[in-house]
């Protein structure tokens, strides 16, 4: 090579490859040779990645072929008697899809949501229509539906699929089939969606970013399957909203809800952070430029709800059951349930309603009886009644 082309070559390796380390500037045929084997390793990183991108392709295809659309009973009519009109209200969050434990998994969370979160939500508004009219219905699904893989270290010990298959087939089916139900309902239905923390890529600390969340994504995914399935009537019916910000503001009427899952709330104990709300709700009172009445965070994996001032909050539950962490971390641990409720134009929040997603409720009285009746069955003794069960029934 000659001295003039050693030095166009050197030129050329300066501007192009400045930021990475090469062998010392005199020894160019050892640069070629390194840059060659770079550009080798590169092709074949490309490579791969096409070869994953279309794997990730042909997975979607191959969900989307095999989606049966969605069947919905004769539209309702709409309700024209002269009473006054209700607005039914569901909120869904902390579903953790594919994550697994003794008593949960995709396919529990399948029924609690579609039918009995579906089916006591239809009693409710059948139970409200006795009074009033009800021709719209809000879902707000407030995150952390996903379960997530990389979240925390152990993660991929406590779930049964993938990320993927969690944002791109379970949680869209169980989401979609939800909103089907109650669009069989009720006339007009609109769904408002956040993100929460388990949708992220990674880790609280991986830099990923938080536009890259796959709550989001399995909303995209219930949209898009609703909208391939539902006929144009139906799709008239249906409005969807995903919020790409940390909150959601909804107004009924001129009621404002203000929707975040509420990873960002701090400071409190046993489990529900009641300061820590407190406080940021007044915080979010002055910085929201949106003007709201009501805060509706999930999170925390138990229901409560407060007044502060003229503002109401409310935590949402979980649909999971079996949580060990929460049992050993936080000895918390109470039923699946999701909430409800109902606003009226002019009074706000009518009614609210805790739905139960489990058969398994009963007394304490009952659990502790049958305690004792395990107790001898191990170990083959006859205890006499625990103390006070006598006195207690005859109160």
């Amino acid at each position: 090579m000659t001295k003039k082309k050693q030095t166009q070559a050197e030129k050329f390796i300066q501007t192009n490859f400045a930021d990475v380390d090469l062998p010392p500037t005199g020894n160019l045929v050892a640069r070629m040779a390194f840059l060659e084997k770079e550009n080798s390793r590169l092709s074949k990183a490309l490579i791969g990645q096409q070869v994953s991108t279309e794997l990730i392709l042909d997975r979607v295809r191959e969900v989307w072929d095999g989606h049966a659309p969605m069947k919905i009973s004769a539209a309702p009519t709409t309700d024209k008697r002269k009473l006054d009109e209700l607005v039914a209200v569901l909120v869904l969050s902390d579903a953790q899809i594919g994550k697994a434990t003794a008593t949960y998994n995709a396919a529990v969370a399948h029924k609690r949501i579609t039918e009995l979160f579906a089916d006591k939500a239809t009693q409710l508004i059948k139970v409200q229509r006795a009074g009033f009219v009800i021709n719209d219905l809000r879902i707000y699904i407030i995150g952390d539906m996903v379960e997530g893989e990389t979240i925390f270290p152990h993660q991929p010990h406590e779930i049964e699929m993938s990320l993927f298959k969690q944002a791109v087939e379970a949680a869209p089916k169980i989401m979609s089939t939800l909103i089907a139900k109650m669009l069989a309902i009720v006339p007009k239905v609109t769904v408002v969606t956040v993100p929460g923390n388990h949708g992220r890529s990674g880790s609280k600390y991986s830099g990923a970013s938080p536009e890259t969340n796959w709550d989001n994504v399995s909303y995209h995914v219930t949209k898009l399957m609703l909208e391939s399935s539902l006929t144009p009537q139906e799709r008239a019916r249906l409005n969807f909203r995903i919020s790409e910000n940390f909150y959601a503001i909804d107004y009924v009427w001129e009621w404002g809800n203000f929707l975040l899952h509420g990873d960002t709330i701090r400071g409190g104990f046993a489990g529900i952070p009641f300061y820590g709300v407190s406080r940021k709700l007044h915080g979010y009172i002055d910085s929201i430029p949106e003007p709201f009445d009501y805060m509706h965070i999930g999170h925390f994996h138990q229901s409560a709800s407060g007044v502060q001032n003229y503002h109401q909050w409310f935590i949402n539950g979980t649909t999971e059951s079996g949580n060990t962490y929460a049992q050993a971390q936080l000895a918390a641990a109470g039923y699946p349930c999701q909430r409800m409720f109902f606003m009226h134009k002019d009074h706000g929040m009518h009614s609210e309603h805790l739905v139960w997603l489990t058969d398994e409720r009963v007394p304490t009285i009952a659990k502790m009886r049958r305690s004792v009746a395990e107790f001898d069955r191990r170990n083959k003794t006859t205890l006499p009644p625990f103390e006070n069960e006598t006195a207690f029934k005859s109160r």
